[in-house]
């Protein structure tokens, strides 16, 4: 399933931001909403996905390769 989301992040530009619709995953890969959530919690874990706070709350910044310093990334953005 994490492959499946990250499927669905991989679809925009890598560095792009966005904001995450479970829904639009519903409907695009049929995700059902607690195993998008679930899988987005893994890719945010590992890097793929960092919040950004200063564009609104469910908004990302989704990376093809995990970030290695995600609170760098989360300070550029504004997370922090």
């Amino acid at each position: 399933m994490q492959f499946q989301v990250w499927m669905y992040f991989a679809k925009n530009q890598a560095g792009y931001t966005f904001a995450v619709s479970p829904a639009a995953a519903l409907n695009e890969f049929g995700i059902k909403k607690d195993s998008f959530q679930k899988a987005k919690a893994v890719l945010k874990e590992k890097g793929y996905l960092v919040a950004n706070p200063a564009k609104g709350k469910n908004y990302f910044i989704f990376y093809e390769k995990p970030v290695e310093d995600v609170i760098y990334v989360e300070k550029a953005a504004g997370a922090c």
